[in-house]
């Protein structure tokens, strides 16, 4: 039964307007869809983007019309920015469009890391509105992890003063971590839940679990960055190739072939001796990257800091068994030897044995991609919304 709540919704996610019509891509659309039946009315504080050619932003990102109407939404046009310092350059006039709104709804839900945690979460307090936080990440270890400079020093101080301002007014809000790492932060007598986000709709099952245990074809999906640690899965292929195993790893992901990290990738791939072994993709839409997964084996993921990574869901979902560093809310996703492998970061020979395992006992294959699937099924993004408006308005 559909609750007399009206919700305030601020995710900061890009929503593209295109002849007076809202586009956001398939995620966003079906997350929307599964909140709207929870609420009398949403009201959405959004980034717009305005373009003049849909078909050409259609290239990068899988986009769909937004049902306004149907799901009882009302878009608030936050002034586009692509960065925090962006945004906070337009700090008034969006504080002028939340207190122009402010009668639109009762409780607001906020999804952090993000711009504008301090402006919305004094306006949820001072008016008597209940804030929903919805922390996906951890990003004082993220920059932690990546090479020292002024900037990052800066922001790392503005994070944690955002650290220590939610354990203040954390028995104020509600709470809703993604996995143990984000969840022991901040479970200190509030109201905190542990949930694992999701962005899966439906399995694409596959008719078997054969596959040519004679080559390894491995694949991660990853933004190429420091965090990211692809230079560990260049030395896992080092290792297995030194072996005389026919290897190949697709890298799918945006990166800057001008960025220092990227030109340190491919003098690595060069000492390895592994031009014919490595493939970058760049980019890829949904469709793509699914295509991508069909011809490959085992998925892998090596970064040293995470949230709740969707690719691994999206791994799963189209029958990869995963290999993955544990960290972040990982281990909440994958179950060592159940629907994959977790190996510390780092643990190049780990990794190794790992893959080779599942190459040399095709039983764990199978009983990996079974399990993965069965997983997914537990946590579709109809049940992970469901879940959360339950929350929501039981309060």
């Amino acid at each position: 039964m559909k609750s007399k709540s009206r919700l305030g919704l601020f995710y900061p996610i890009k929503v593209f307007k295109y002849n007076n019509i809202y586009y956001v891509n398939d995620f966003i659309k079906s997350y929307l869809h599964n909140i709207s039946p929870h609420f009398k009315s949403i009201v959405a504080f959004t980034n717009v983007k305005y373009t003049e050619d849909l078909l050409k932003v259609c290239e990068l990102v899988k986009l769909e019309k937004m049902e306004l109407e149907k799901m009882n939404i009302d878009i608030i046009e936050l002034p586009y920015f692509e960065t925090t310092a962006q945004a906070y350059k337009k700090y008034q006039l969006i504080k002028n469009l939340l207190y122009s709104n402010k009668e639109k709804f009762d409780k607001l839900f906020f999804r952090y890391p993000g711009p504008f945690l301090l402006l919305f979460s004094k306006f949820c307090l001072r008016n008597n509105k209940s804030l929903y936080l919805d922390i996906v990440g951890n990003p004082i270890k993220l920059l932690k992890s990546i090479e020292f400079s002024f900037i990052n020093i800066f922001k790392l101080f503005i994070l944690y003063f955002e650290r220590t301002y939610i354990k203040s007014i954390s028995k104020k809000i509600t709470i809703f971590t993604c996995g143990n790492e984000l969840f022991n932060i901040f479970n200190n007598d509030s109201t905190v839940y542990k949930i694992v986000s999701t962005t899966i709709d439906k399995i694409n099952k596959k008719n078997n679990y054969s596959f040519n245990s004679s080559e390894i074809k491995l694949v991660t999906v990853s933004y190429i960055r420091q965090e990211k640690r692809i230079e560990n899965l260049l030395e896992v292929c080092k290792v297995l190739k030194e072996m005389n195993r026919p290897i190949t790893l697709e890298i799918i992901g945006p990166y800057n072939d001008s960025s220092a990290y990227f030109k340190n990738l491919i003098k690595l791939i060069t000492k390895y001796n592994l031009n014919e072994n490595i493939i970058f993709h760049g980019y890829k839409n949904h469709d793509e990257i699914k295509k991508i997964f069909v011809g490959n084996d085992v998925f892998v993921f090596s970064s040293s800091s995470e949230g709740t990574p969707r690719v691994i869901f999206e791994a799963m979902a189209n029958g990869l068994p995963v290999i993955s560093t544990n960290v972040g809310g990982i281990s909440d996703m994958i179950y060592d030897g159940y629907n994959g492998f977790l190996v510390n970061p780092k643990d190049i020979k780990g990794m190794c044995d790992k893959i080779l395992k599942i190459y040399t006992e095709k039983s764990i294959y199978s009983k990996f991609v079974e399990n993965g699937y069965n997983f997914v099924n537990e946590h579709t993004t109809y049940k992970l919304c469901n879940n959360i408006c339950k929350i929501i308005n039981k309060s």
